[in-house]
């Protein structure tokens, strides 16, 4: 899964929007299979990003926002 985030990204700059969706897709990927340490690394690292080029208002950078929300609630009632 990995590999294939870093073949389409290798390319774009750090913060470019299609790497930045490519690393929240990757993230929800990797809380679906139970990873739920990498996949909270890479929800942090695209919310960091997104607020970066985008703003925290940023119908995106929201959306980042609820995504990690939601797998820290996630990981607080499984843990």
């Amino acid at each position: 899964t990995n590999s294939v985030f870093l073949e389409r990204t290798k390319t774009l700059h750090t913060n470019h929007p299609k790497r930045l969706t490519s690393m929240n897709n990757l993230a929800a990927t990797l809380e679906d299979l139970g990873k739920h340490e990498e996949a909270e690394e890479l929800y942090r690292k695209c919310l960091e990003g997104r607020t970066d080029l985008l703003g925290r208002e940023h119908p995106h950078t929201l959306i980042s926002m609820h995504n990690l929300a939601s797998l820290l609630v996630k990981r607080d009632q499984h843990d």
